[in-house]
């Protein structure tokens, strides 16, 4: 059912309700896993409670792009088609210009068609408005947006904005940038649309790398920089951010209250997801 009036973002000023909080002290043992049906996606109790710490499993951020997929069923007419896809994490030597640019490129096609070649309707993206990559460089998060209605790709990062750094040839073993890692997915993304013969291929390889700047943002690494991008991967529609509102605050004593709500209203979304398979023995053990 497509509804206009089916809630599909979290509200931070609202209390937890009594299936949140009763979801949220279920606990599973050590060894179980929770799948989530329509991928391998497989979740385990540590990972579940790494939503409420400073450092968010990465596995985490799969799970909850599971989820925000199989949300996407309830959009309404009006709202974009969005495709999340799974974290992308940077293997420096791939990314080293000493590597040929090709095993690079198809390193970064396989990680699109792990998603789109089980659904049809995903084929080719031709009915895609907006595409998620989340993307871990050595354990900073930070996220792409490569929207395919309006030909714009945007770098969102819990940091103040750094200055792109001009491409250089990458020592081997060196961190890389995350700006020039995110250039380079730029770069891959657009040729892999080009290959699929994509209407909004040229638009998005000649687009200019928008790297946002917030009022949440600072110069140093913040805690919960992973809720924070769980956060702009529910409530981030395209068109620009002039008019987007993640409905967090600069001031640091109500965004951490803020947080604290939407890490156990995450959690419960995960685990009270439809995709979730276990879903009915959650709710039974926390009845």
């Amino acid at each position: 059912m497509r509804s206009p009036y089916y809630s599909r973002v979290a509200d931070p000023d609202a209390g937890l309700s009594s299936e949140e909080s009763k979801v949220t002290k279920y606990f599973v043992t050590d060894e179980s896993r929770i799948p989530l049906s329509k991928s391998s996606q497989q979740s385990d109790r540590l990972q579940i409670e790494s939503v409420g710490q400073e450092y968010i499993e990465t596995n985490i951020l799969d799970a909850w792009a599971v989820v925000r997929n199989h949300m996407e069923e309830y959009r309404s007419n009006d709202s974009p088609f969005r495709l999340f896809l799974p974290t992308f994490v940077v293997d420096k030597d791939s990314f080293s210009q000493i590597r040929n640019h090709d095993g690079r490129f198809e390193i970064g096609a396989q990680h699109v068609e792990s998603v789109i070649r089980a659904t049809s309707e995903l084929n080719k993206l031709k009915k895609i408005d907006l595409v998620f990559l989340p993307v871990d460089n050595e354990g900073h998060r930070f996220l792409l947006t490569f929207d395919l209605k309006y030909g714009a790709v945007t770098m969102f990062d819990q940091k103040k904005k750094d200055k792109i750094i001009k491409k250089s040839k990458i020592r081997k073993g060196a961190k890389i940038a995350n700006s020039i890692v995110a250039e380079m997915l730029h770069a891959d993304f657009g040729r892999y649309l080009y290959g699929l013969d994509h209407i909004k291929a040229r638009n998005i390889i000649i687009a200019e790398l928008e790297i946002g700047e917030y009022e949440w943002q600072t110069a140093t690494l913040r805690p919960y920089a992973g809720l924070i991008l769980m956060r702009i991967m529910e409530t981030y529609m395209g068109k620009g951010m002039r008019n987007w509102d993640m409905r967090l605050d600069s001031n640091g004593v109500k965004l951490q209250k803020k947080l604290t709500v939407l890490c156990k209203k995450y959690a419960a979304t995960i685990l009270m997801s439809d995709c979730n398979v276990l879903k009915e023995q959650v709710k039974a053990i926390s009845a």
